[in-house]
């Protein structure tokens, strides 16, 4: 189901035939794995305007977020997960040989920070 009671505001950008959409939702309202952003046909988007455009003028009901403090633990922990990475290339700038494996493990760190920072945002 798309939650558009919880819809704040949606920015759009057309493209040739395609309508990219960016939606806003009411923090707290909906989960991670809401949608925010929409590709679809140009035409499909101007006729479902009104329909965004009444879900955002309609009043919202407020949601549940995340505890303060949980929203800072993620964050924290997204942060220290992205500055691990230079920490092993300033550690093994001699050694050719962990360059390779060190690349890897940072992008798998990189990864996982950005994703627990995205957690942080919407939660």
């Amino acid at each position: 189901m798309f939650p558009l009671p919880a819809l704040t505001d949606v920015r759009v950008i057309t493209v040739g035939s395609l309508a990219v959409c960016w939606l806003s939702f009411e923090r707290g309202s909906v989960g991670a794995r809401a949608p925010r952003l929409l590709v679809v046909p140009a035409e499909a988007y101007r006729r479902a305007r009104p329909v965004f455009e009444r879900a955002i003028e309609s009043p919202t009901q407020a949601g549940r977020t995340a505890p303060l403090a949980e929203r800072v633990i993620l964050f924290v922990f997204g942060i220290g997960l992205l500055a691990l990475e230079p920490v092993f290339r300033a550690l093994t700038v001699r050694n050719s040989e962990a360059r390779l494996t060190v690349t890897y493990l940072g992008a798998m760190m990189g990864i996982s920070g950005l994703l627990f920072l995205r957690f942080a945002a919407v939660s």
